[in-house]
């Protein structure tokens, strides 16, 4: 029964790190209809921000998080600008050929910036666990778990509770009537994904507290994100963090279980079964975009 729940909690712990690092790709999917497949390196790309940071100037990763998520944000708005939005007039075959590219040359940038060796964020406190009867929670998989749903939470703050999040949701539901009364589409999609680039940066930031960092690491992030969106109901924040910790779960238990090298073809699994079963997702609707239902 111990390591059972023992089991169950790591899964949580990572499944809320999961639930950060893939709701930008559920919210940018939600409002543009874009498959952003440079999503993972994004999030790599939000790692390798936080371990130049501490490894640089000695800043904690945890506090690296508004730094990664701004620097990761603005890159995924230029990048947004520069590629993904001249090719949106081809559909979305044309914007998954942008981001395709766009994730082959990040991960060459990777390398040439940070090598081909995987790098590690070592702070004291990834080594150090909470201990409660039986049960060890690491501190590093804790603390990057409550910064995560904090994230979240401001995000779905920022979606119900504000004039940018009224537009964006107004723009996904019917770009034809926000433009009707007065929304720049336009303008809201381009905000839209660098809040969703912002997210992958602060779920790379938390990240590089668990995993090692190499330039070939987005296409595990990819996979695991693709998982959790359709999984969740593709563009469903709400949908995204309940597949995201049923995911984590599931990880966690294949690795106690079974074997650890199974937990890499875990994700694509998880895309057929529920492509065949349902393909709406737990929480999708067929023939709707939601950004947000709870």
């Amino acid at each position: 029964m111990g390591l059972l729940l023992q089991t169950l909690v790591f899964g949580v712990l990572l499944g809320s790190v999961y639930a950060l690092a893939s709701s930008g790709l559920s919210l940018t999917y939600g409002v543009l209809r874009i498959v952003n497949l440079v999503h993972g390196s994004l999030l790599i790309a939000g790692g390798y921000v936080t371990y130049t940071l501490w490894s640089s100037i000695g800043l904690d990763p945890i506090a690296s998080v508004p730094l990664s998520a701004i620097t990761v944000g603005a890159l995924g708005g230029l990048l947004y600008l520069a590629f993904i939005r001249p090719a949106m007039p081809g559909g979305e075959g044309g914007t998954m050929m942008a981001t395709f590219a766009l994730m082959i040359a990040s991960q060459g940038a990777f390398a040439l910036i940070w090598g081909n060796t995987p790098l590690t964020v070592a702070v004291p406190y990834t080594r150090a666990s909470f201990t409660i009867g039986e049960l060890n929670i690491p501190e590093a998989q804790l603390y990057a778990a409550i910064v995560a749903v904090l994230v979240l939470v401001a995000l779905l703050l920022l979606l119900l509770r504000t004039g940018l999040g009224r537009a964006i949701r107004a723009a996904a539901a019917n770009p034809a009537g926000a433009r009707f009364v007065g929304i720049e589409v336009g303008r809201i999609n381009a905000l839209t994904y660098t809040i969703g680039a912002a997210t992958a940066g602060a779920g790379g930031a938390l990240v590089s507290l668990i995993y090692p960092l190499s330039p070939d690491a987005w296409a595990q992030w990819l996979g695991r994100g693709l998982a959790i969106v359709v999984l969740g109901g593709l563009g469903s924040l709400a949908g995204t963090f309940i597949a995201a910790l049923i995911l984590g779960i599931l990880e966690t238990f294949i690795t106690t279980y079974v074997s650890l090298s199974w937990t890499v073809v875990v994700p694509y699994l998880v895309i057929i079964v529920v492509l065949m079963v349902r393909p709406t997702g737990i929480l999708g609707q067929r023939g709707r975009t939601d950004v947000i239902h709870a």
